[in-house]
C-alpha cells in the first residue's frame, strides 16, 4: 500500500500535517497538525483525505474571510487550526454513528470487501479482459435480459 500523504503516526496514533501557504495574505506558512484520532490504517487514510480536501475549502474561505471582515494575523492563523479540529471530531462523530447503526455491518465489511476485488482482479489477471469488453458480463444480468425481452 502506498504512503499516506501528509499523515505521520506517533504512539501508534495517526496525525495530519501539512504546511499551508497563505502568499496573498502576507502570512508566513502556517503548519496544520491533527491527529486523526485513530490507529487503523485504513480509517487513516479515510480521514486524511477528507481532510485534506476541507483543508483547502478553508484556505479559500479564510480568503474570503479576509476580504470581507479583515482578519488581524492571531485571527489568520487561529480560524484554520481550529476548523480543522472541528472537522476531525466531526468525522469521527460520523464514524462512530456509522458503527453504532447496526445496518453500516450489513452494508460493508472490509474482509468480504477486500476477498471480492481480490478475486474480481485475480480473476482478470489470470483470465484477461473478456474480447467483447465487459459488456458481455452485462448480457448475463437478468435485468438487461428483460429489458431486451420486453423490446422485442
Amino acid at each position: 500500500m502506498a504512503k499516506l500523504q501528509n499523515v505521520f503516526r506517533s504512539n501508534a496514533v495517526h496525525w495530519f500535517r501539512r504546511n499551508t501557504n497563505f502568499e496573498k495574505l502576507k502570512l508566513l506558512p502556517i503548519t496544520i497538525c491533527i491527529s486523526l484520532r485513530t490507529k487503523d490504517v485504513a480509517i487513516a487514510r479515510i480521514r486524511a483525505a477528507a481532510v485534506m480536501m476541507r483543508s483547502e475549502e478553508v484556505r479559500m474561505s479564510l480568503y474570503e474571510a479576509q476580504d470581507k471582515f479583515g482578519l488581524t494575523n492571531d485571527q489568520k492563523i487561529k480560524m484554520p487550526r481550529d476548523e480543522m479540529r472541528k472537522y476531525v471530531v466531526a468525522l469521527e462523530l460520523i464514524d462512530a454513528g456509522w458503527k453504532t447503526d447496526g445496518i453500516s455491518s450489513q452494508i460493508s465489511d472490509n474482509a468480504q470487501d477486500i476477498n471480492r476485488y481480490e478475486a474480481l482482479w485475480g480473476a482478470l489477471g489470470r483470465r484477461g479482459v473478456p474480447k467483447r469488453g465487459f459488456s458481455a458480463l452485462k448480457e448475463k444480468l437478468p435485468s438487461n435480459s428483460t429489458k431486451k425481452s420486453a423490446k422485442n
